[in-house]
This record gives C-alpha cells, structure tokens and sequence, in this order.
C-alpha cells in the first residue's frame, strides 16, 4: 500500500467515492475526501475495530451511492427505451423499403415514411449511445481506482480482511 498524501503512516485500506478507510499507527480511520482535515471516525487497530470501521465505511459509501444511482437508474431507462425505439423504426423502415421493391411502387406515402423511419432512428441511436456512454463513464468514475489499482498491480493479494495493524 501507499502512504496517502500528507497523513504520516496512515495507508489507505479502500477508497471508493468520497471516502477512504486508512490504515493509521493507532488504528482504523475514515476520511472524507472533501474535506480531508479531520478523520470522520476512528476505530481501534483490533479485529473488531476493523469490522466496525469496514462497516461504517460500506454504510457511507452505500449512502452516498443511492443519491448517484437515479441518474443510472434514469440513464438505463433511457438506454433500453432508446433501443426499444431504435429496433421499432428499423424495422418499420425495413419493411416499407421491402414493401416498395416487392410492389415497385413508391408512393409519396411510403417515401415519407422511410424519411420519418430514418430520423427516428438516427435519434434513437444516438440517444442510445450518448445513455451508455454516460453511464460507463459514471460506472468508471466510481470504480475507476479499484480498476487503476488491479490493472497496475498495486492492489492487495491478500484480500482486505487479512490484512491487520503492523506494530
């Protein structure tokens, strides 16, 4: 682990949002990342002071997440309904531009329909890409260090439990 910015002896444990459970000389503490000055809590450097600290840390991070999550909520809505729409006016063009090479007949009628058809659709994807483009983007900003930490190999092989307070 890393000594994280100006704490002495304090390694961050896991940081995920605004918060970061450190690993101190006298224990366990969490820290807000907007406001850095004074830890939000400390535990005790025992087993028990660190599932304690673990499970305020996941509360937090849990509470903090459930304001995000409607936006993703909001953006899957959007991704689903725009591919729902994008599936519709593919295939109603599809079948209005069979309709006219079967029957060799374009009426005005038909014509514009696979205009409409075709802007329906040109929206409709592009709604659907800007929605998934958005919400990976969401996705890595909350999980983009734990993503930096495995892809750099920087991240614990024990696994967060086992590792305990160095005397």
């Amino acid at each position: 682990m890393s000594d994280t910015g100006g704490l002495r002896g304090a390694e961050e444990y896991d940081a995920r949002g605004s918060y970061a459970l450190r690993v101190t000389q006298s224990g366990y503490e969490i820290r807000d990342h907007r406001d850095p000055s004074d830890p939000i809590a400390e535990f005790p450097g025992t087993d028990a002071g660190l599932e304690a600290a673990e499970a305020e840390f996941e509360r937090l991070v849990r509470e903090e997440r459930s304001g995000r999550d409607r936006w993703s909520l909001v953006l899957c809505w959007c991704l689903f309904v725009a591919l729902g729409i994008w599936v519709v006016a593919s295939a109603t063009r599809a079948a209005v531009e069979l309709r006219v090479e079967v029957t060799n007949n374009a009426s005005r009628t038909m014509v514009r329909w696979i205009d409409v058809s075709a802007t329906v659709q040109t929206v409709a994807f592009a709604v659907w890409v800007a929605a998934l483009v958005v919400l990976v983007a969401l996705w890595l900003r909350r999980n983009g260090r734990v993503i930096e930490q495995r892809v750099l190999g920087s991240e614990s092989t024990a696994g967060p439990r086992s590792h305990r307070l160095e005397e």
